[in-house]
């Protein structure tokens, strides 16, 4: 027979223990939410942290968008404020335009990079110009033999000029944040003439609390090479590597430098230049360097909170 003392007893042990298992949950979930890359091996998204990129806040949020054999990179950046780097192609310009406005809310992008003059990056940055309020442009300085003749370039000049905007010029040096905790630098080109238009582009160094970021949009060894002489620190726990993940880019010797634990390439579906090139992707693996890929994954999410860094995928 069950007494009642016995039963009372019971009843108090089934709530402690339901207490303790729910607090174990919770802290659990929380670690989980906060200990690295969200990703699982199996590529299954943190819900979770889905929710938190499409609620910024006062971190680091950054869309490595999947715009095709192309390139364009949205950051939320933890003062509020919002920054593009590069616009995709032509063809997928009023499909980004509509994703900032009508799913992202955007009405003002604070700081927007034309990396350098060529489709797949500045294809819709006319496009973005002319729908939202724009703050500060930066774009390279050409050389009088390497101004292109193309409508996109034309295009994207109207735009400027229709706006009344001016744009800044985007060479090593040029410091455009620098707050307690946030730092934004421009680390190429390092001159002012080149023969090949993407060693123009405009790499971006951002730093936030004890984490950093590289975009280097299509800067080839060379610019690579420039970078490291003229002793800049490119040490960073993420990369987007220059030019699709090309055999031409991510040198052995930046990415000794550099020592990322994740690389972004951001390429097409099949693309016709085979990017990214294998010895590209072989390097990453020789570096123990986790790599995703918008061609297999969609685009990339990545969230920080200056101390941690989460990553999860749209595929």
């Amino acid at each position: 027979m069950i007494t009642k003392k016995y039963t009372k007893r019971k009843n108090k042990t089934i709530y402690f223990i339901t207490i303790i298992v729910a607090l174990t949950t919770l802290i659990f979930g929380i670690g989980y939410l906060f200990a690295g890359c969200s990703l699982d091996d199996t590529g299954n998204q943190n819900d979770n942290l889905n929710s938190i990129l499409n609620e910024p806040s006062e971190n680091l949020l950054i869309e490595y968008i999947d715009v095709g054999q192309a390139d364009s990179s949205l950051i939320y950046l933890p003062n509020g404020e919002i920054m593009l780097i590069d616009a995709g192609g032509n063809s997928t310009a009023n499909k980004l335009s509509e994703y900032l406005s009508e799913e992202k809310g955007i009405e003002k992008i604070d700081y927007l990079i034309g990396t350098h003059p060529h489709e797949d990056h500045i294809g819709g940055l006319d496009v973005i110009i002319n729908n939202f309020d724009i703050g500060e442009l930066y774009m390279p300085k050409l050389a009088d033999s390497s101004v292109p003749t193309t409508k996109t370039y034309n295009d994207v000049l109207d735009s400027i000029i229709n706006k009344n905007l001016k744009a800044n010029q985007g060479i090593a040096g040029v410091n455009i944040i620098n707050e307690d905790d946030l730092k934004i630098d421009i680390i190429a080109p390092n001159n002012e003439k080149y023969s090949d238009l993407n060693n123009y582009s405009i790499a971006i160094k951002i730093t936030y609390g004890e984490k950093s970021f590289l975009f280097m949009g299509d800067a080839e060894e060379l610019s690579e090479n420039e970078i490291l002489e003229n002793g800049y620190d490119v040490k960073a726990d993420v990369i987007k590597c220059g030019h699709h993940g090309s055999h031409s880019s991510s040198s052995e010797e930046f990415i000794n430098a550099v020592n990322p634990d994740y690389a972004i390439i951001s390429c097409g579906v099949d693309n016709s230049y085979g990017h990214p090139h294998s010895e590209t992707l072989e390097n990453f693996e020789n570096h123990n360097i986790t790599y995703y890929r918008t061609d297999k994954q969609g685009t990339i999410y990545l969230y920080c909170d200056g101390r941690k860094i989460n990553i999860t995928t749209e595929k």
